[in-house]
């Protein structure tokens, strides 16, 4: 069989070989020839049918076209010879159009297919045969060869290989020559066919779109062109495509799809590929988005249809086409949302869409908007106002980052209203979303305030201009936040001062004049952030200085445990001190081993020590802000790559940059003192090239700032003879000028002055000449312009003067001065000297002049002045009308102050004087603890003091009860400085050196007396000793006091107190007052606040400091709270449901963090605590026998009873987990405020409360029914 049909096959090629014409010169060419021959034959063949013109009769080469189809030639191995075969039947099909000779079906696929499989070869246009490829595509292009293919049952078969194979080989080499005729090739295929196969136009489509778009954009835009020029005939099937896409079902997997059918050309032709876009949802998004760019008017009938996928029930669904939405509405020359109104409005309403996804995409491209269509900045702006409150934290991260994102390419981005979302953001619970306000707004200000602008920004128009200027608010904003309470905000504000704010990138000359500008901005409360975080950076420096000490001890076990004490207190300074506590010991056993490191290290932190000298005592000026700057980078190129990956590197990164002063080093101290000086003696030359004016003030606050931080820094003559010295002596003309000189020298002291061996009797330099301190004697203290310059003055003294003798002598002549002088209201400088006599009196003069001081306190200050009023009733109601004549709004404490009476300044002065005298009486006694007669002294002038106090603020500050104390006003600021010298007192009281056990507590449960732990020095402040409740209860109604003023000052005083441990528990129940006012009111809110504060500070050190529960623990504060709502002026009777109503607000103000933001929370311990208190009665108004309780006594009982009621209530109806949680101490109550009763042992079981006032019984949660029941069970199995 196989036989008879190779014969017939030998005899046709026989009789085709004897019936083949072939062109002139062209050779014979059949199977038997070599390669090399065939090739040579082949291109005399192509040549020839090059050459041959339609209009010429051709049909005698037929059966040479024929014979080139055989299957020798097309499946021949040479590559040349295919190429030569491909290159001829081209020239058969221009010959012979429209009619080719190939008219089997069968063979034409053969051919094209072939045709296809050669274009490859167009891939390397640098290719020796690429003329030959180059002259193949011309021909098929100009002929529309592949045309013929429309006819062919699978013509869109091989569309779909042909249109793949260009698309895969066209690339960057080609020339546009190249690529026009790859466009004349396929377009036609088109344009000219019946139908568009879904496979073909996924082919084209995907190219428009990732990967292919960005890894092939010559193939991209080759698509877009073919798009563009068939868009007649593609148009229909493209949105009918486009639309059985969209209402497809959604395949999570579509993307496996495309990657399958992206490999090869031939898969894409199966119905499988075909379905790509129909199940890739964001594969059809984006494609919609690119056509739009091609075609937009194709897509205008569309898009509108695009309203029910954003309203559709699938998430995915909606948020791949609201992306889609906010990418066609936000490019740059977009026209849809005036073209498209609704589908605009359908798209805002995505802004409130129930998936925060959707909304966070929503948000995302809000930043396209506002930098591409200012017209949609008020649409976006009001949906951005909703978003920046989103419950979700991601969408409120996204509106910061659009916010900023649109700022930062141009202020004119954005208004004002946008801005204030930010800045309010600053303050949101998360710190992810407050970093990026809090960074994003000083990026702002680097750019636009300080001119350092980033690659890409737009040039700033005239509104942009009157934006910028309004940026001044961002550095107060910034600094603020230094407030917070957690470590990573204050971390984050001091990144942001050093890279932002005064970039220490800047050349040392124009970082100070950045640094100058900035501090006489910004207002008092950043300013007073400023200096906190220069002093928290000094203390981080100090804890390296301790660190690097202990590396110099000997090796021993000793070393090794300090060293870990050291390393972990400087651990606490960074975040995740754990980790940080790691790294730093490597850094340590790396100093160890490298001394040139130590060395680096110790440079850096050298400002955190004093003065250093070398052998022969010659001072060693500390070192500039290059050196430091290069010893960092020397510490830090030994940690290994400076990557996020690498944490050891990152971690002291971090450290060095708390701890390397690289702001301000000597030269720019004197650049600083410099703008001073021509802000103050010389023409404001440089405040004006600033733009600021009388800066001098300010900047010698700032100069202060450093010298309480750096004051080696002011060393040598220049900042003492040319700036200092010259600006005291303008004390008359300016005081407030010569009081910061004065706070200034205090703080440099003698530190830049001080070496070995130094004899003490010597004064610094520019204290020497004979005149300097009668000097400051005679014109900053005896005739001193104001009361802070005396303070100062005698407190820098205090601190030059070194020698004890010399220091005796000048104080005594200053206290003979001032009585000569004569301490009445008719002196001029009455008030001042009294300042100086209490400043003496701490500076040691209550030891040296006891009798003298005391006989002055007594008969001057207590007698003649506190005591008496001099001015007549008129006087005073005169004074009265005019106070009332001025504005009550805009307050300002300090001018309030200063329309006070002489008598009423003087008084106040006299209050501080006599709590100065009581201040050092105790520090006396502290110093010399073997004299009892100095406690004795101390103690008896600090009770007479409290008890002139209390009378002041029990009496509105009429001490004498004879309304002759002064005005409305008047009488408020005696009342503040009487709660201030009270606490002042209070605080004094608590500084111990050593403290013996005492018996002064009642064990809440056993009713036994038990013996506080003793407090070492600086332990945490327990209960006063000197208060008794009468005056803790006359201390806090100054939290309530009519005035606004002395409640807001009154509050500062008492929360900077509380926070810095110097008061114990019973004066943080002062804090309960808080519920008195109402919610809404901003002083109720700083309440909160301060007790939250004080509250968050205590449970952290408990978990550190199990020695002083009692003293710290939170919780132990709530008898203290009872004790004091009871004796209020608005809780006089126990029944009265108003009165009981504001008694609960008080309590749940303070219970509130107890129950919900504590995590230790322990419902039995509360509910003991309250039982417990019921058991006592009041220890203030109990009998001293123990006989019967007076009616008040009683009444008083009652309502601390209903009080504990109240509390047990608000804790049953509030607690949401009653499981039983140990405390770490048991209930206990002070025997000051509480005493056992043998007549009360049940009564924590009876209820005192009024019928309205009772709490319904809370419902039982799982736990708690759970534990009843097993308690029930014992009792009945008992």
């Amino acid at each position: 069989m196989r036989s008879s049909r190779s014969k017939t096959q030998q005899a046709q090629a026989t009789e085709q070989k004897a019936t083949i014409a072939y062109p002139p010169n062209c050779k014979e060419i059949n199977e038997e020839l070599s390669t090399d021959d065939l090739i040579r034959r082949l291109k005399d063949i192509s040549m020839a049918f090059q050459q041959l013109s339609q209009d010429d009769d051709n049909s005698q080469y037929i059966p040479l076209a024929l014979s080139l189809s055989n299957d020798f030639y097309l499946e021949h191995s040479s590559r040349d010879v295919k190429l030569l075969v491909a290159c001829s039947i081209a020239d058969v099909f221009r010959v012979y159009a429209p009619n080719a000779p190939y008219q089997n079906e069968e063979l034409v696929k053969k051919i094209f297919r072939f045709f296809i499989d050669q274009l490859h070869g167009l891939k390397d246009p640098k290719h020796p045969t690429f003329k030959r490829y180059f002259y193949l595509l011309e021909n098929l292009a100009w002929v529309k060869s592949f045309n013929i293919c429309i006819e062919l049952d699978d013509s869109q078969s091989i569309f779909c290989e042909l249109f793949s194979l260009i698309f895969s080989i066209v690339n960057e080499n080609h020339s546009e020559k190249v690529k026009n005729f790859m466009i004349d090739m396929l377009t036609p295929l088109i344009l000219e066919s019946d139908a568009t196969s879904p496979e073909l136009m996924e082919i084209i489509f995907t190219q428009l779109i990732e990967p292919k778009k960005t890894q092939s954009k010559n193939a991209c835009a080759l698509a877009k062109e073919v798009i563009k020029k068939s868009i007649k005939t593609l148009g229909p099937y493209l949105i009918n495509y486009l639309a059985t896409a969209v209402t497809s079902e959604i395949n999570p997997n579509g993307e496996d799809v495309l990657e399958s059918n992206s490999n090869s050309h031939k898969g894409l032709g199966n119905n499988q590929g075909a379905n790509y876009f129909k199940k890739n949802i964001s594969g059809v998004c984006d494609l919609i988005y690119e056509l739009n760019k091609v075609i937009p008017e194709t897509l205008q009938e569309f898009l509108p249809q695009l309203e029910y996928k954003i309203k559709s029930n699938e998430e995915n669904e909606r948020c791949a086409f609201t992306k889609l939405l906010a990418r066609l509405f936000s490019d740059k020359e977009s026209t849809l949302s005036k073209s498209y109104p609704e589908l605009w409005k359908c798209f805002l309403g995505r802004f409130k869409d129930i998936s925060a996804t959707v909304r966070m995409r929503c948000v995302q491209y809000s930043m396209h908007f506002l930098v591409n269509h200012p017209e949609m900045k008020s649409d976006i702006t009001e949906q951005m106002k909703q978003r920046q409150h989103d419950q979700d934290e991601n969408v409120r991260h996204e509106v910061v980052m659009a916010i900023i994102s649109a700022a930062r390419k141009g202020m004119d981005n954005i208004n004002e209203e946008l801005l204030e979302f930010v800045k309010e953001r600053t303050l949101d619970k998360k710190f992810k979303i407050r970093r990026e306000a809090l960074y994003g707004l000083a990026q702002l200000y680097r750019q636009y305030s300080l001119g350092i602008k980033p690659e890409g920004a737009s040039a700033t128009t005239d509104d942009g201009l009157n934006a910028i200027k309004q940026l001044s608010w961002i550095k107060n904003k910034c600094l603020h936040n230094y407030y917070q309470t957690g470590l990573e905000d204050k971390l984050l504000v001091e990144r942001i001062v050093h890279t932002c704010l005064i970039p220490c990138s800047l050349p040392l000359e124009e970082r100070v004049k950045v640094l100058y500008t900035f501090y006489v901005t910004i207002d008092a409360h950043a300013a007073r952030a400023f200096n906190e975080m220069l002093r928290q950076q000094q203390i981080v420096r100090r804890q390296v200085c301790d660190i690097l000490e202990v590396m110099k001890e000997p090796s021993g076990a000793a070393k090794d445990d300090n060293l870990k004490k050291k390393v972990q207190i400087c651990a606490r300074s960074l975040l995740e001190p754990v980790k940080t506590e790691e790294y730093i010991m490597k850094l340590v056993q790396n100093l160890e081993n490298n001394i040139t490191l130590r060395e680096h290290l110790e440079l850096i932190v050298s400002s955190a020590n004093q003065t250093s000298h070398d052998e022969d005592g010659t001072f060693i000026p500390p070192p500039s802000n290059a050196a430091i700057e290069q010893s960092a980078r020397e510490i830090l190129r030994s940690l290994g790559y400076p990557v996020q990956t690498n944490s050891f590197y990152v971690i002291i990164k971090n450290l060095m940059e708390r701890v390397a002063p690289i702001m301000i080093d000597h030269e720019g101290i004197l650049m600083l003192f410099n703008f001073v000086s021509d802000s103050l003696l010389g023409d404001g030359e440089l405040d004006s090239k600033l733009g600021i004016t009388n800066s001098a003030k300010r900047g010698l606050e700032l100069i202060l700032s450093f010298a309480n931080v750096f004051p080696t820094l002011f060393h040598g003559k220049e900042p003492y003879n040319s700036y200092l010295l010259p600006f005291l002596w303008l004390e008359h003309s300016n005081h407030k000028i010569a009081e910061l000189v004065l706070q200034i020298l205090t703080s440099i002291g003698t530190k830049p002055f001080s070496k070995p061996g130094r004899d003490e009797s010597s004064l610094p330099f520019w204290a020497q000449p004979s005149d300097v301190i009668p000097r400051i004697i005679n014109s900053c203290i005896l005739t001193a312009s104001s009361p802070k310059q005396a303070k100062y003055a005698i407190q820098c003294l205090n601190a030059v003067v070194t020698n004890e003798h010399e220091k005796d002598k000048i104080f005594g002549q200053i206290l003979d001065s001032i009585k000569e002088a004569g301490l009445t209201l008719e002196g001029s400088h009455f008030r001042t000297h009294l300042v100086a006599l209490g400043m003496i009196a701490t500076c040691g003069g209550q030891n040296k002049y006891p009798a003298v001081l005391k006989s002055i306190i007594n008969k001057f200050v207590v007698q003649g002045l506190i005591m008496k009023d001099t001015r007549s009733d008129i006087e005073i109601k005169a004074q009265e009308r005019s106070e009332a004549s001025l504005p009550s709004e805009n307050f300002d404490f300090e001018q309030s102050l200063d329309r006070c009476s002489e008598e009423v300044k003087c008084k106040i002065e006299g209050i501080k004087l006599i709590v100065r005298w009581a201040q050092g009486l105790k520090l006396n006694y502290l110093t010399m603890p073997d004299k009892l007669d100095l406690q004795e002294k101390y103690v008896k002038t600090a009770q007479a003091t409290l008890r002139i106090c209390s009378a002041i603020i029990q009496n509105g500050g009429d001490l004498n009860e004879k309304e002759l104390a002064g005005t409305t006003l008047e009488k408020a600021h005696l009342r503040l400085a009487a709660a201030n010298a009270m606490i002042r007192i209070a605080a004094n009281d608590n500084i111990t050196a050593e403290k013996a056990p005492r018996r002064d507590c009642v064990d809440g449960e056993s009713g036994e007396s038990k013996n506080d732990n003793p407090n070492p020095k600086r332990a945490p402040a327990g209960i006063s000793t000197l208060f008794t409740p009468s005056h803790l209860h006359v201390l806090a109604t100054a939290l309530i006091d009519p005035q606004e003023f002395v409640r807001e000052r009154f509050s500062v005083k008492l929360h900077k107190k509380l926070i810095s441990l110097e008061l114990g528990l019973d004066f943080l129940a002062i804090f309960s007052l808080g519920g008195y006012f109402s919610s809404e009111l901003p002083f109720y809110k700083k309440l909160q606040t301060y007790l939250l504060n004080n509250l968050t500070k205590r449970r952290e050190l408990v978990k550190t400091n199990s020695a002083y529960l009692q003293h710290l623990h939170p919780d132990c504060t709530l008898p203290f709270v009872i004790h004091l709502l009871a004796h209020m002026p608005f809780y006089t009777r126990y029944d009265d449901v108003g009165q009981l109503e504001v008694v609960k607000e008080c309590l749940w103000f303070i219970m509130e963090p107890m129950v919900f933001k504590n995590e230790n929370y322990s419902y039995t311990f509360l509910k003991k605590t309250f039982e417990s208190i019921k058991t006592c009665i009041d220890k203030t108004t109990a009998p001293e026998d123990d006989g019967p309780l007076s009616a008040d006594a009683q009444i008083v009982n009652y309502k601390i009873y209903c009080a504990c009621d109240l509390a047990i209530g608000l804790l049953s109806s509030k607690t949401q987990n009653y499981a039983a949680k140990e405390s770490p101490i048991r209930p206990q109550l002070h025997s000051k405020y509480y005493t056992r009763s043998k007549m009360l042992v049940e009564n924590n079981i009876k209820s005192y409360l009024p019928p309205p006032m009772q709490f319904p019984p809370p419902k039982r949660c799982g736990s708690e029914t759970e534990n009843t029941s097993k308690n029930v069970k014992r009792r009945r199995g008992g």
